[in-house]
Parts: C-alpha cells; structure tokens; sequence
C-alpha cells in the first residue's frame, strides 16, 4: 500500500481505498469498492465527479 506516489513503480492499476482521487492520475486503471453507508456511498459519487472532471471514463458495475 501507498499513501504517496512512487515513480519507480511501474504498476498501470491500482485499488482505491479512499485516496484522494489526484494521486491516481498516473495509473491508467483504477478499481473503488465503494460501501452502502450513506457517507462512503456520497464520498465514492464525489470521488467519481473527480474521476469523470479529468476525463477518464466510469463504468459502474452494480453487485448482484
């Protein structure tokens, strides 16, 4: 786990576990398993508008 870029690491995806969506840009994947709590729920739809304001493209995938 990071709690900071690290430019010798040549990963291209990453899990969010709630980072700030700013130190992700370097990846070209990242995966959010985002709770039904009311408050990690609001916090994963912000971290989304962050996503989608830099041009990255957001699926959804619903659980079953």
């Amino acid at each position: 786990m990071l709690d900071a870029p690290e430019p010798r690491l040549s990963w291209t995806s990453a899990v969010n576990l709630g980072a700030d969506p700013e130190f992700l840009l370097g990846f070209d994947r990242v995966a959010e398993l985002v709770g039904q709590d009311p408050e990690e729920a609001q916090a994963g739809r912000a971290r989304w508008r962050q996503y989608a304001a830099h041009g990255w493209e957001v699926l959804h995938h619903p659980r079953s």
